[in-house]
């Protein structure tokens, strides 16, 4: 493991890093630097939540979730007092698999970026029209006032 810890003491440092102890205290408490902590925390995340590893994380909680439901979908169909309720976690856990399985539709956050700078304005076509005509003809542009400038 990350600086000579043993697997017990990377995940107590993970988990009281998340718990919300301060970098800084977790570090007194190990004997390790602040970045030492970091790098602890930094390199249980690239264990934890690689691409093959969440992969292997999915597939255990889709076993755990099948037997579940197999469970509860025999309970459903039976006779018994109880098959409503068996119905309804049948039907939860479903869900939950096709969570976990990626085949329900998120429900999504959009975000609008709002700026102060405004919008160029855009030529009209007219106005792209009458600059062709205007260079075939040789006329040029009036200068248009500035601002600054004084109208008598």
């Amino acid at each position: 493991m990350a600086n000579g810890l043993i697997e017990a003491d990377v995940l107590a440092i993970v988990r009281a890093v998340a718990n919300g102890q301060t970098e800084r205290d977790v570090a007194k408490a190990f004997g390790l630097s602040i970045a030492a902590v970091r790098d602890v925390v930094s390199q249980a995340a690239g264990d934890r939540l690689s691409g093959e590893a969440m992969r292997r994380e999915i597939l255990l909680e889709v076993t755990r979730l099948d037997q579940l439901l197999a469970k509860y979908h025999s309970e459903a169909l039976s006779d018994e007092p109880h098959r409503h309720a068996s119905a309804a976690i049948y039907h939860k856990l479903a869900q939950r698999k096709h969570e976990v399985c990626g085949l329900s539709p998120a429900t999504g956050v959009g975000f609008t970026i709002i700026t102060s700078t405004p919008a160029p304005q855009q030529r009209t076509s007219t106005d792209q029209l009458r600059e062709v005509l205007d260079e075939l003809i040789g006329k040029q542009q009036p200068a248009l006032p500035k601002p600054d400038d004084v109208i008598h």
